[in-house]
């Protein structure tokens, strides 16, 4: 019995070595571990104390802060080239069917001959072209030639009960006789409904100016979410015209910061044709990500990387 006991005894303390032998190598291990964090935290610091000793002033590096992007990498930036976004028809163009892409005085869009109309309009909205010389409205609609298989025409729509809702709105356009007369060819027009198109599409193509004011200039990309063969679509007119279920409109802007660095700002909206009475315009904001995931198109993929990937996933006009 004596013998038993003190092999229990001599057990309890090799246990216990070890016990204490791991807690003293966890302690180290974690105190290794801060140790490294606060040597990174102090390269980090380091990193910006630098660039203060050769600027003047502190900035974060670009990649901790996804939204900023240096004045040299926006300086290289073609804001037209940026506008464009990357579909099918980019991508590949010898297999690009059903995709034609055409710039006008304005604005350049993709047309689907299969749903018979655009599922893109792209185009830079000034400060200067939104104040500037303002041209009526010339209500001009009429087929666009320039489609290969031909557009859509003025009497596809009448008596649909459907609007003829511009993508690139008249009143974005009123800056020139050839912007104007160009966004009333009806490649530029979608099949909207009347509590769509003449109130909280309205509101929100009224937002984009304000904000192209205040910012300078706002990067657009808008039209119909064609995520279904046409075939499942209703149709209007002789033509066949796709009624879409839901538009989007995708927007960018930068905005120079004081130290010299460019905030990039970026959002979207996603509305239903059919939209309720009571809606309101904020209430389908969202991001470039899902507008990206719906319709298959790459939007500002001109931007960085690291800025692209960043301000897509976020909403923050």
């Amino acid at each position: 019995m004596n013998i038993f006991k003190l092999f229990c005894k001599a057990f309890i303390a090799s246990f216990s070595i070890v016990l204490f032998s791991s807690t003293a190598l966890s302690c180290i291990s974690t105190q290794a571990q801060a140790h490294e964090e606060e040597e990174n935290q102090s390269d980090f610091i380091q990193l910006v104390q630098d660039d203060e000793s050769t600027t003047g002033e502190a900035t974060l590096p670009l990649q901790v802060l996804g939204n900023i992007i240096s004045s040299a990498d926006y300086d290289s930036l073609d804001i037209e080239r940026l506008a464009i976004p990357l579909c099918s028809a980019a991508l590949s163009p010898h297999d690009a069917q059903d995709h034609e892409v055409h710039t006008y005085n304005g604005f350049t869009l993709c047309y689907r001959e299969s749903y018979e109309q655009s599922e893109w309009v792209a185009y830079v909205l000034t400060k200067e072209e939104v104040l500037g010389v303002e041209e009526e409205r010339s209500n001009d609609f009429r087929a666009d030639t320039l489609i290969s298989t031909g557009s859509a025409t003025p009497a596809d729509y009448k008596k649909s009960g459907y609007d003829r809702g511009h993508l690139a709105p008249s009143a974005d356009m009123r800056w020139s006789s050839g912007s104007m007369k160009d966004c009333f060819l009806m490649s530029n027009m979608s099949p909207q409904s009347p509590a769509l198109n003449r109130r909280i599409w309205k509101n929100l193509e009224e937002k984009v100016r304000s904000w192209a004011v205040t910012y300078g200039f706002v990067v657009v990309v808008t039209g119909p979410l064609l995520e279904k063969p046409s075939s499942y679509y209703n149709t209007i007119g002789a033509n066949n015209v796709s009624v879409p279920e839901w538009f989007y409109k995708a927007l960018l802007t930068f905005e120079k910061q004081s130290d010299g660095s460019i905030l990039v700002r970026a959002t979207a909206f996603i509305m239903p044709n059919e939209v309720p009475p009571d809606a309101k315009m904020m209430s389908y904001q969202t991001t470039i990500d899902e507008v990206e995931e719906r319709t298959a198109l790459d939007l500002f993929s001109a931007l960085p990387d690291y800025v692209e990937n960043y301000v897509e996933a976020q909403s923050n006009f």
